[in-house]
């Protein structure tokens, strides 16, 4: 057995008086919960690590001892394990070890920075599902997402109508180049696979690519680069195969 601790804070101070009572019969009492003086410590049972801490810090945060849930809203900041999750509101199960939030959240681990609409994680392994996702991996320049990303242990990912890109993507603005399609997996530091896919130039498919596989890292490498068309009155239809020798 493991021990989990809940630190949970406010920002603003917490009424505990009904909304029955008058003014003046709240003058006086201790109504106003100070944040950083509740700590709620629940034992939950698994392979957890003894120690794992979840710091939970919000406007408004209520726990229920039966289902043994956390409920944060307004400028939510859980952490946990080096991992930062910002969002609107959200839900920690403690007996399950799940994140979930039905609302707007950004992301931060050591790895990655992602945001999302919504999200379904599971804190211990590390998995789960998120939808409308945009994610960036800084450390080996890629970035990826989809309407539907479900996140596996490890590194692995498989998108819904998802897209892969090594190209840097500024805001409001498409990237030069993409790949993108039904169903998308990805091995972040290894490879990639594009189902019924398409290449696009500025998010405009110029290719149909039925089956592709891609390298999702930045190691240089030999192989086969993408095919160049062009046309002339002189030579008619041309296409050019290059390929990128790793010397």
């Amino acid at each position: 057995r493991s021990s989990t601790v809940i630190a949970v804070e406010r920002r603003s101070p917490l009424t505990t008086a009904r909304r029955s009572e008058r003014p003046h019969e709240r003058t006086g009492r201790p109504f106003q919960l100070i944040a950083s003086a509740l700590a709620l410590i629940v034992a939950a049972s698994g392979a957890g690590v003894a120690g794992d801490t979840i710091s939970v810090e919000a406007d408004h945060v209520s726990y229920d001892e039966t289902e043994r849930t956390v409920e944060a809203e307004g400028n939510v900041r859980l952490e946990w394990k080096g991992s930062t999750l910002e969002a609107e509101r959200l839900r920690v199960e403690q007996t399950s070890r799940r994140i979930r939030s039905d609302g707007p959240l950004s992301l931060t681990t050591q790895e990655l920075r992602l945001n999302a609409s919504s999200c379904d994680l599971d804190i211990d392994d590390e998995t789960g599902r998120l939808t409308d996702v945009s994610m960036s991996v800084e450390d080996l320049g890629v970035t990826f997402g989809g309407r539907e990303v479900q996140k596996f242990p490890g590194s692995r990912y498989t998108l819904s109508d998802g897209y892969y890109t090594t190209c840097r993507v500024e805001e409001g603005r498409s990237a030069d180049w993409s790949l993108g399609g039904r169903h998308v997996d990805i091995d972040v530091g290894g490879y990639g696979v594009l189902r019924h896919g398409t290449f696009r130039v500025r998010d405009v498919p110029i290719l149909y690519l039925p089956y592709v596989a891609f390298p999702a890292h930045n190691d240089r490498q030999s192989g086969i680069l993408l095919p160049q068309f062009g046309a002339s009155d002189k030579r008619g239809f041309i296409m050019q195969q290059p390929y990128f020798w790793a010397i």
